[in-house]
């Protein structure tokens, strides 16, 4: 008989507790440097049983901005991923497909690629970024309601190629190691792109002198 108990207390508060539900939304490695171009990053979703729409809110620190945001392959075809800014700097997302019978494929992986920038003077010790009001739903409109995931963000400054914070004659170094096929543990290939051609070269290290001397 406590067998039985304890069973049903257990069920009870699986289905009460969100925290110990299957779904899971997480973002790729949130790492974005001050001063260079936009950097694109994808949104994730495991998810423990099928769901054909979803609605949450994604919370980025101030002067970290999203500037595009497209519908992934898991994504039913002809379904809008809509984002606005909410009041209090958060964006909202939703996606419900206009053919309610199709669901968001597999189980898990991207679901949304967004696009984001930095401004150039943006300066925080260890930034975090949240999801919050999560709520997922099948095409019944049944589902499951989420507060919050949390997530961290590393922002490096463009030329800070060992990410210690400071730019100097190690990063250009750095780079040079790097082209010799030696580059250290610490190297932020983000943040040695200087020159923001898409490559690494001796260019990028020259750059960092450069900006040294001036």
């Amino acid at each position: 008989m406590n067998r039985i108990i304890i069973s049903i207390m257990m069920c009870v508060v699986a289905l009460t507790n969100p925290i110990l539900a299957a779904d899971q939304l997480s973002i790729s490695q949130f790492l974005i440097v001050s001063g260079m171009t936009e950097e694109e990053f994808t949104i994730n979703l495991d998810n423990d049983q099928t769901y054909a729409a979803f609605q949450f809110d994604l919370y980025l620190p101030e002067g970290v901005t999203i500037t595009k945001s497209i519908a992934d392959n898991r994504i039913p075809a002809k379904t809008e991923i809509q984002m606005s800014q909410q009041a209090d700097g958060s964006y909202r997302f939703i996606a419900v497909a206009n053919d309610l019978k199709k669901n968001i494929s597999g189980t898990s992986g991207s679901i949304i690629i967004i696009t984001v920038a930095v401004n150039n003077d943006f300066e925080s010790e260890s930034p975090t970024g949240y999801f919050r009001n999560i709520k997922l739903s099948d095409n019944y409109g049944e589902g499951k309601t989420y507060d919050e995931m949390s997530f961290p963000i590393t922002v490096v400054k463009c030329g800070d190629v060992n990410g210690d914070g400071e730019i100097n004659t190690v990063d250009a170094s750095y780079i040079l190691m790097r082209l010799v096929g030696n580059a250290p543990s610490d190297f932020v290939e983000a943040a040695a792109d200087v020159d923001g051609d898409g490559e690494i070269s001796t260019v990028d290290a020259t750059r960092i002198l450069q900006m040294l001397v001036e």
